[in-house]
């Protein structure tokens, strides 16, 4: 009785955010129809119009050479960091998987079976990233994905239907680390839409909406933290560039003042001066 009590009550409350959603999108459409708020559809699109640009230099690459070239850097720190923290998870895992064998001699456990021999081919490669960090460079990064992509994926053929999903949440993460190190943003869409086409194909009917969110968070983790990285490098470039431009007319207005000062906008002094 509890539970049906309990599915009733889940299901009215996904009624009601149903309607709430119909109604607030419906709300929207008919204020839409006023001029002003047309105006504000236009600069919505002008802003949507900068953001596909924005998604183009994440998956394909800036056209600045000098801001590509620091952001594969950052790349490759941090598929190199990750997979550290992933050699460490991963031998954490692989004495669990140790401790019944040898215990009882059978490899009887209470993790996801499927997933012990991806570990095992995992653990010595991320293993061997955190070593000799070298081995991953800007020229290798996408192989490096697709390696690491395919170890995340193939465990999925030899699980059963009923832990095709759990088996998919747990890779979760670290596909995201995977797609995070990936040069070309395109090949973490496809290897996501890869991982839940198979998810799909090999789970229970009706999980289709599961991978489905499951894949939306994971492409908008690696987005919006590759968006970040990449405005960050801009940001930084322009710094310098102002920062070299500021010393260059200080040094100017030198030949011909006996001071130079730098003041804020509250008229401020940011920096000493060596002439005052």
């Amino acid at each position: 009785f509890e539970s049906e009590t309990a599915e009733r009550a889940r299901l009215i409350t996904l009624l009601t955010l149903d309607a709430a959603t119909v109604l607030i999108v419906a709300v929207l459409c008919i204020r839409c129809r006023c001029a002003e708020r047309w105006k504000g559809v236009l600069r919505g699109c002008k802003s949507q119009a900068l953001l596909c640009k924005k998604l183009r230099e994440l998956c394909i690459g800036d056209d600045d050479p000098i801001v590509q070239k620091k952001f594969v850097e950052n790349l490759v720190q941090i598929e190199r960091t990750g997979c550290t923290f992933m050699a460490m998870a991963l031998f954490l895992r692989l004495m669990a998987i140790q401790a019944p064998l040898l215990r009882t001699g059978t490899t009887t456990h209470n993790l996801q079976l499927s997933l012990d021999v991806s570990n095992m081919m995992s653990f010595p490669l991320c293993t061997l990233i955190a070593i000799f960090p070298q081995v991953v460079a800007g020229w290798n990064l996408d192989l490096w994905y697709i390696v690491m992509q395919s170890l995340c994926i193939f465990p999925l053929f030899f699980t059963r239907e009923e832990d095709v999903l759990n088996v998919s949440l747990i890779t979760a993460f670290p596909r995201l680390l995977c797609g995070l190190g990936a040069r070309s943003g395109i090949l973490p869409i496809l290897g996501n839409v890869m991982n839940c086409a198979a998810a799909t194909y090999l789970s229970e009917e009706g999980n289709l909406l599961a991978f489905t969110a499951e894949a939306c968070m994971v492409f908008s983790g690696f987005l919006s933290i590759r968006y970040m990285l990449h405005q960050n490098v801009v940001m930084t470039g322009r710094l310098k560039t102002r920062t070299i431009d500021l010393g260059a007319v200080s040094q100017l207005l030198l030949g011909f003042c006996d001071a130079v000062v730098e003041i804020d906008s509250s008229l401020k002094l940011t920096e000493d001066s060596q002439q005052l």
